[in-house]
């Protein structure tokens, strides 16, 4: 398990960061995809709105969403963090996006 420190260095390092990074790309990936949902989903309009201030700002999105993540891993070792493979990474984005609208 990080501690508090350790997750804050991770954190503060941010835009430097391959995990940041990596982010950014699930981050407009999940925007992508909410373009391609039924209009019918819950939440359809709001979702769009995130969708595209995503697409047009992701490192902007990427950095809220580091925190989430972070945060929501807490108890997780740094290297299981930084270390996910990229679909788990997706999979986190994907559950996390409802945080934001």
């Amino acid at each position: 398990m990080a501690d508090y420190k350790d997750l804050w260095m991770l954190l503060d390092k941010g835009s430097g960061s391959d995990l940041l990074n990596r982010i950014d790309v699930a981050v407009v990936v999940a925007a992508l995809a909410v373009y391609d949902e039924d209009s019918g989903t819950d939440s359809h309009a709001e979702r769009l709105v995130w969708a595209k201030a995503a697409c047009q700002t992701p490192r902007s999105a990427s950095l809220a969403m580091l925190r989430v993540l972070v945060a929501r891993h807490k108890d997780n070792t740094l290297q299981q963090i930084t270390g996910a493979p990229d679909s788990t990474l997706q999979e986190k984005v994907d559950e996390a996006v409802n945080l934001f609208i």
